[in-house]
């Protein structure tokens, strides 16, 4: 059997390749071994009918077996990471609308066996969405949080970053709401730690990029001469995800918040500050979010002409040239492509890959964008490794 070494894995130094193969070989064992139970889901789909295959293999970024396999695929990993079976079916959203915490039921199975009998809707969440006619409060401080919490479950987690930081701060906090009531019970998590902080309910739309938009388009984030922008991340479709997660937040909000928070205000050119190896690369062409992101760029007067650094993961520290720039885009509710999973494409992957153009705007010397390490160190991105393509 070939070692990780031949492979050009070497263990020793990459002890996450040997995690990563064994979730490979743990994936294709369960694809083509399924249970009993899967193989019972897996023949109740492909009976009713509602496993579109060309939509499924269209919208989702598969493998070789995913593609060869969808529904097998579907019923192993893509309903668990909120993949739609076809584009009427929301399967998350149904979750939270008929299934109890904690069910270790399939939301398609259930909605085909009992939901469509009983006239369960299964379609996605009508988007509706007002926009609070509220003015700017008053800031209370010169630094911003905003948190985007989807996931309900991580609001503990969030709180223990927030302890860390020492010196006052504005909280704002976007919510999505999936079952009556969720929203009003974070709501009050959130002001038992900060009774001042200042939470709005939005749907699940545009992921965290739209409600962040929609707040700065509001001007609640002018008065601010530092934004930390976190929210909760999963990535479900990984399964590194919440590693990832937690390495963006310790780098963001570490133990000495206050020290890194500092240095980066002191830092005249460092606009935006991300995660060690968070600085990916946006190649000009042939990348599915190029298309968008040019789009986006053109509402600026800018063109991209050559690969383009942007922070992944949306978790930084940014200043009001960044935020600017994000409001004279001018986007709106109706820029943003309706949920169903999407892992590219959209135009919060592009506002995303931006965020990087912005930086470099009239400052090409390479200083706008650093990572933590960096910006601590005193040394330029270039100086670092080389960042790794994206697209």
């Amino acid at each position: 059997m070939a070692t990780k070494e031949k492979l050009g894995l070497p263990v020793s130094k990459f002890p996450e390749c040997a995690s990563l193969s064994k979730t490979i070989r743990e994936f294709y064992l369960s694809l083509f071994f399924l249970t009993s139970e899967r193989k019972r889901r897996k023949k109740v789909i492909a009976d009713s009918g509602l496993f579109d295959t060309a939509f499924y293999r269209k919208n989702y970024r598969l493998n070789l077996a995913g593609r060869l396999f969808p529904l097998r695929h579907y019923v192993v990993r893509g309903e668990k990471r909120g993949h739609f079976p076809n584009p009427n079916f929301h399967p998350r959203a149904y979750w939270w609308k008929y299934l109890p915490d904690g069910a270790d039921e399939s939301p398609l199975c259930h909605f085909i066996e009992t939901g469509k009998a009983q006239g369960f809707d299964c379609s996605p969440p009508e988007c509706e969405f007002f926009a609070p006619e509220v003015s700017p409060p008053p800031p209370s401080s010169d630094r911003a949080v905003v948190i985007h919490l989807y996931y309900h479950d991580l609001w503990e987690e969030m709180e223990i970053y927030l302890r860390r930081i020492e010196r006052g701060y504005d909280l704002f906090c976007t919510i999505v709401s999936h079952r009556q009531g969720s929203y009003e019970r974070l709501r009050k998590k959130i002001q038992a730690l900060k009774p001042d902080a200042h939470c709005y309910e939005f749907p699940n739309h545009g992921r965290d990029i739209f409600p962040f938009i929609h707040l700065i388009n509001m001007g609640l984030l002018d008065s601010y001469s530092l934004i930390a922008k976190l929210h909760t991340k999963k990535s479900v479709h990984l399964s590194y995800g919440d590693s990832w997660r937690q390495s963006l937040l310790n780098s963001i909000i570490p133990e000495n918040a206050e020290s890194l928070w500092e240095t980066f205000l002191k830092n005249d050119a460092c606009l935006c500050a991300v995660a060690p190896g968070q600085v990916k690369i946006m190649l000009p062409d042939g990348c599915p979010n190029y298309a968008r992101t040019s789009e986006l760029a053109a509402n600026l007067s800018l063109s991209i002409k050559k690969p383009i650094e942007f922070p992944a993961g949306s978790v930084y520290l940014i200043k009001p040239t960044i935020v600017s720039g994000l409001k004279e885009i001018k986007l709106s509710m109706e820029d943003f492509e309706g949920e169903c999973g999407q892992l590219d494409g959209t135009t919060a992957h592009a506002v995303e890959r931006l965020v990087g153009h912005l930086c470099y705007r009239g400052n090409e010397e390479g200083t706008a964008l650093m990572t933590i390490d960096a910006l601590t160190q005193g040394r330029s991105l270039q100086e670092e490794k080389p960042c790794s393509h994206y697209s």
